[in-house]
C-alpha cells in the first residue's frame, strides 16, 4: 500500500488475521473528506462513530482515534479522503466477543474526482429491515457490494428495502423534490444515516427556506419528482441524471400502485428526472469554524496574476458553463462551488462582456461582477469646443470600439443632422464610457441624443424676447460662445454681447467663424487677408448668424446664450491672460484693443487662462 496509514496512532499497514472486525465485520467506519489538512465534518462523523460502537457494544477508543487522526494528517496531503476503521480488536474463534480491545485503523487516499451526474439502476438485491444495525456505518458492507455487482456497468444502484421501497444507492443518500417540499427516505429500518444527509435536514435546507422531511418513498415517487440528488460526506452533492432497470425487477409497487419497472434491465422511465443542484456539497473550512462547502468555495481566491486577467464572457454563455470554462484554464480551483450557487441563486444568466478579475479577488465577487453586469469600461472625453473632426481624430484613436475608423460620412449617413445641413454641434461634450466590443456609432448616438435633450430643456426654459428664431440658431451661437470664451464666468457676458449685435443688425466679427471656414487652410496665424476672404462663415463681412455651428458646445454656453447677462455692451477685446475687456462704444473698445493688443501685450499671450486658473 503507497498511500499512508496509521495503526493505533503509529504509521502501519498490518492487520492481525484474528481481529474481529476482519472475521466478523464488528466495527465501525468513517470516510471523511480532508480539506486543507483538516476534517471540516470531524464532530458530526465522531458522532455517528459512537452511536455505532454504542449499539456493537464496542467502548469508543476517543484517545486512540485522535492521535490516530493526528498521526495521519502529519504525513498525508493537505486534501484527499480519510477512512477511520473502529473495530472489537483480536478475539478467538466464535461470535462471542469476550473482552473487548478496540483497534483503531486511519488511511488516507487521494481525492476523486468530481462526478457525472449519476445513471442509477435498480439492483434486484433488496436491503433487509434490521433496526439495530440500520443508520450506522458497520463494516458488514455485503449488501453494497452485491447490489452494486448486479448492475450493467456505468451505473450506480439504486437500492429497495425488501418492502420494495427506495431507500439508498449503494453510497449516497437520496432527496426528492416532490410538490415543493424535499424528501428523502428514512434509515430507522435500513440503510445508512449518512453525515451530509444529517446537515441538509438539520442545517443546509432550512438555512435556505426549503422544507425537508423523512418519508417512505416508491418507484412512483422517483419518476414523479421534480428534482433528484444524491449526497455523501465525501462527493458532497450530486445530480441524478437517469433511472433506469438493473437485474430481476420487483413485479409491483406498495400501496397497490401500477409497476413502473418491469422486464429484466430495460429502462422503462418514460423521461429523465430533471434534476437541479440545490444544495451547498461539503463543507472545506477550518474545523473549529466548520464552515460550509459552498460558503468556503465561494469565499476562496481566484486564481490570477498580480496585474488582474481579463476575461471574457461569451454570449448566450451561463455561468455554470462559464464555472467549468475557468476551471479548465486554471482561474478556479474547483468549479463546483459556482455551478451550485447559480442554480441555489438562480443565477445562470449572466451578462455577456469583458470584465477584470483583479488579484486577490474572490470567487463571489466574480459571481456578483457577472451578475451585475460590470464590464470592464472604457472611457473616452470630448471636451467642450471640439469639432466634429476633432472627435473622430480621438474616437479613432480610442481602443476596443468597433466600427472603427469611422469616417465624417458615414457618421453623416448614419446619425443625420435633425436640424440643420450639418452635423457639426449635435454632439454633447462629455466623458463617455463603453465596453470592448461597443459600437463608436452607438457611442456617437448616445452624444447626438443626449444634445438633442440638452438643446429641448434648455430652448423651453429660456429667456423672452431673445433674437434667435429656433434652437438650432441657438445652438449656432452657442458654439461661438464656447469658442470665444477662456474664462467659465465671462459666457453669460460673451453671449449679451453676441445677442445685441444681432439685435441690431450688426455683423458678429468674432475670429473663430472665420476660422472655422478656413478649415485645414488654417495654419495657426489669422491674418488680415482671412478677414478679407468671403465665405459663409467670415462673419466679419456676413451679416447674422454662420450656416451652422463651428464647434460642439457644452450646457454652459447653450444656457448663457438663452440667458444672456443684461447689459448695453457690444464689443469686447481678449487681455492676453484668456480674459476678456468689455466695451459699450466702438472708441471705448479702440483704446482697449490698443492697450491689451499693442501696448500692454504680454510675452506670453493667450487666448485662454492655464487649467488652474480657468477653473
Amino acid at each position: 500500500m503507497n498511500t499512508p496509514s496509521v495503526v493505533d496512532g503509529r504509521p502501519g499497514h498490518c492487520l492481525s488475521i484474528g481481529d474481529r472486525g476482519l472475521a466478523y465485520g464488528h466495527g465501525v467506519f468513517e470516510t471523511m473528506r480532508l480539506a486543507e489538512g483538516r476534517l471540516p465534518l470531524w464532530p458530526l462523523h465522531r458522532a455517528r462513530m459512537r452511536e455505532g460502537l454504542a449499539r456493537l457494544g464496542i467502548p469508543c477508543p476517543d484517545e486512540a482515534v485522535e492521535c490516530s487522526l493526528r498521526a495521519l494528517l502529519e504525513r498525508c496531503p493537505p486534501a484527499g479522503v480519510v477512512k477511520l476503521t473502529v473495530t472489537a480488536g483480536e478475539g478467538s474463534r466464535g461470535y462471542a466477543p469476550g473482552v473487548v480491545a478496540p483497534r483503531v485503523f486511519a488511511q488516507y487516499f487521494p481525492a476523486p474526482g468530481r462526478p457525472e451526474p449519476l445513471r442509477l439502476a435498480v439492483s434486484p438485491h433488496r436491503l433487509p429491515h434490521h433496526p439495530p444495525l440500520a443508520g450506522i456505518k458497520h463494516l458488514n458492507r455485503l449488501d453494497q457490494v452485491l447490489a452494486a455487482a448486479a448492475v450493467p456497468p456505468g451505473r450506480v444502484a439504486l437500492q429497495l428495502d425488501v418492502a420494495g421501497r427506495v431507500v439508498e444507492t449503494a453510497g449516497h443518500n437520496l432527496f426528492l423534490r416532490c410538490h415543493r417540499r424535499w424528501w428523502t427516505p428514512p434509515v430507522d429500518r435500513c440503510g445508512v444515516a449518512g453525515v451530509m444527509r444529517r446537515l441538509l435536514l438539520e442545517r443546509l435546507l432550512p438555512e435556505r427556506g426549503e422544507s425537508a422531511e423523512e418519508r417512505g418513498l416508491t418507484l412512483d415517487d422517483l419518476a414523479k419528482a421534480e428534482e433528484v440528488f444524491a449526497c455523501n460526506a465525501v462527493i458532497g452533492v450530486v445530480p441524478v441524471a437517469e433511472v433506469g432497470g438493473g437485474g430481476e425487477l420487483c413485479s409491483g409497487t406498495p400501496h397497490g400502485s401500477s409497476p413502473r419497472l418491469v422486464g429484466g434491465g430495460v429502462s422503462v422511465f418514460s423521461r429523465l428526472i430533471p434534476v437541479l443542484v440545490v444544495v451547498a456539497s461539503c463543507l472545506a473550512g477550518t474545523l473549529a469554524s466548520a464552515r460550509f462547502w459552498l460558503e468556503s468555495g465561494l469565499a476562496s481566491p481566484l486564481r490570477v496574476p498580480e496585474a488582474g486577467l481579463e476575461l471574457e464572457v461569451r454570449r448566450g454563455e451561463g455561468l455554470g458553463a462559464l464555472a467549468r470554462r475557468l476551471h479548465s484554464e486554471g482561474v478556479l480551483a474547483d468549479p463546483w462551488p459556482l455551478v451550485v450557487h447559480a442554480r441555489l441563486a438562480r443565477l445562470d444568466r449572466i451578462q455577456a462582456g469583458h470584465y477584470h478579475l483583479p488579484a486577490g479577488g474572490r470567487v463571489a465577487d466574480l459571481v456578483a461582477m457577472v451578475v451585475r453586469g460590470e464590464v470592464v469600461r472604457h472611457r473616452i472625453t470630448f471636451p467642450e469646443g471640439l469639432t466634429v473632426r476633432e472627435w473622430l481624430a480621438r474616437l479613432n484613436a480610442a481602443s476596443y470600439l468597433a466600427d472603427l475608423p469611422l469616417t465624417l460620412e458615414a457618421l453623416e449617413q448614419a446619425l443625420p443632422p435633425p436640424q440643420g445641413e450639418s452635423v457639426e454641434g449635435w454632439f454633447f461634450p462629455d466623458t463617455y464610457l463603453y465596453s470592448r466590443g461597443e459600437s463608436a456609432l452607438a457611442l456617437m448616438g448616445a452624444a447626438r441624443r443626449r444634445m438633442v435633450a440638452v438643446l429641448d430643456e434648455e430652448w423651453r426654459r429660456r429667456a423672452p424676447d431673445l433674437p434667435l428664431a429656433d434652437r438650432y440658431q441657438a445652438l449656432i451661437l452657442a458654439s461661438i460662445v464656447e469658442k470665444e470664451t477662456g474664462v467659465a464666468a465671462e459666457r453669460p457676458r460673451i453671449a449679451g454681447v453676441f445677442l445685441r449685435r444681432l439685435a441690431r443688425g450688426m455683423r458678429l466679427q468674432t475670429d473663430p467663424t472665420v476660422i472655422y471656414g478656413l478649415g485645414e487652410a488654417f495654419d495657426g496665424n489669422l491674418t488680415r487677408a482671412h478677414l478679407r476672404a468671403d465665405h459663409p462663415y467670415n462673419t466679419y463681412r456676413v451679416a447674422g448668424l454662420p450656416p451652422t455651428p463651428i464647434a460642439n458646445p457644452g450646457r454652459a454656453a447653450i444656457h448663457a446664450v438663452l440667458h444672456p447677462a443684461a447689459g448695453d455692451e457690444l464689443y469686447f477685446v481678449a487681455r492676453g491672460d484668456g480674459s476678456h475687456a468689455f466695451a459699450r462704444t466702438l472708441e471705448e473698445h479702440r483704446r482697449l484693443v490698443r492697450r491689451y493688443q499693442i501696448d500692454e501685450r504680454p510675452a506670453d499671450y493667450r487666448s485662454a487662462p492655464p487649467p488652474e486658473a480657468a477653473r
